[in-house]
């Protein structure tokens, strides 16, 4: 059985935490609905110096065996190009549910350019690892820098028409990152 696109964002999102905190980073998740819910722990969600990435998970079209090929979505793909940058495939390399706890090192990211699609099958020509993905994220040569002082609502304006299954923005500076999920539908 290959797990769900929802499964791999669960093991990731458990994963990175535990990654980030022993980075000094504290970590916050939390669907994106739940960002316009009273008690969101920030009026604004960033400062200056925020940079974000948009992971979309694709599911492995095979369990194992020979090059991996991602079962993907034309429409979201298409979007996901248009969107430009600060937007990258997250490509697990295991079905294996035992994996879980190692999610984040079973995980490539691929930019929409690196990517070849045939129908509804994509295959990367180029991936990094999550840790070059977070260094990136952290030194800003990895996604995008968000505007100063964004609020939660400003941010699910800015990124709504992306697909985006999940959204890690990094303060360095407040020793924090917050794990944006899609809701579920």
């Amino acid at each position: 059985m290959i797990p769900t696109k929802d499964n791999y964002v669960d093991w990731f999102t458990c994963a990175i935490r535990f990654y980030f905190m022993r980075e000094g980073l504290g970590f916050l998740s939390f669907t994106l609905d739940q960002v316009t819910e009273a008690g969101f722990p920030a009026e604004q969600l960033v400062a200056a110096g925020n940079v974000a990435a948009g992971l979309n998970f694709a599911r492995p079209a095979a369990a194992s065996g020979g090059p991996r090929s991602y079962e993907i979505d034309a429409e979201e793909h298409e979007r996901m190009t248009a969107a430009g940058s600060g937007l990258y495939y997250a490509l697990p390399q295991t079905a294996d549910v035992l994996d879980q706890q190692l999610t984040h090192q079973k995980v490539f990211f691929a930019e929409t350019e690196t990517v070849d699609v045939d129908g509804s099958r994509l295959t990367a020509r180029d991936a990094i690892g999550f840790k070059g993905l977070a260094e990136g994220l952290e030194a800003g040569t990895c996604g995008w820098q968000l505007p100063a002082g964004l609020s939660a609502q400003e941010f699910l304006a800015l990124t709504g028409h992306t697909p985006a299954t999940l959204w890690l923005v990094v303060n360095r500076s407040a020793k924090l990152v917050f794990a944006l999920r899609a809701a579920a539908g």
